[in-house]
């Protein structure tokens, strides 16, 4: 498996776990959760596979480097932001907020699939909920794997530069982001959009000595 299959997997299974508690949330049960409650839970567990990936690009990065060194290069041990999980909260409390003030509005009437009878086409407040809370889920390890990847590579002594390494079927404007293949500095501010999987590729000291020889 690759390092972006393994991104793509972290995040499905953080808008999958993310979607499950929103569920049981939207089931509107005398058991469901508050609303205060399901934000913490979906914050605790996207800000989970926010540390995955973490981790991994961090593995990702010490892998590249001791193959380019020639010896072993261990990952820098880092962590995700510290305030993962009150910005999470916050976020989750806001979609859920204002999905819920849409619940109070008339429902426009929409028109169900052939296959799917007009009773089980869910209220727009609720699709509202469920496509904006997977779009956070989704897209957050992404980029918490991204960020972890730009310190790694900012911090590393053996890093002088990098080239965008584009992600299978990348669109448009990564391909012009990466501007041909040339080589950004280290610290340079890398170029994503949302749901970005593309990678920085690090040019070391050892690849600039083997091709001067």
């Amino acid at each position: 498996m690759t390092y972006d299959d393994e991104l793509t997997e972290v995040a499905d299974q953080s808008s999958a776990d993310a979607l499950a508690i929103l569920a049981v949330y939207l089931a509107a049960t005398e058991t469901s959760p508050s609303t205060s409650e399901t934000a913490a839970a979906i914050a605790f567990s996207v800000a989970l596979h926010n540390a995955t990936a973490v981790k991994l690009a961090d593995l990702h990065l010490a892998d590249l480097l001791t193959v380019s060194a020639g010896r072993s290069v261990l990952p820098l041990g880092l962590a995700p932001s510290e305030g993962d999980i009150p910005r999470l909260t916050a976020a989750v409390e806001t979609i859920l907020a204002e999905d819920s003030a849409l619940a109070r509005e008339p429902e426009p009437a929409i028109a169900a699939a052939p296959e799917v009878a007009p009773g089980n086409v869910a209220p727009q407040h609720e699709r509202n909920s469920l496509q904006r809370v997977d779009r956070l889920a989704r897209s957050e390890p992404l980029e918490a794997a991204s960020h972890a990847e730009g310190q790694a590579v900012a911090l590393s002594d053996l890093v002088v530069a990098w080239t965008r390494v584009l992600s299978p079927g990348a669109c448009t404007k990564c391909v012009a982001w990466a501007e041909g293949g040339r080589e950004f500095p280290k610290k340079a501010a890398f170029k994503r959009h949302h749901g970005c999987t593309c990678t920085r590729g690090p040019i070391t000291k050892e690849d600039r000595l083997a091709e001067r020889n």
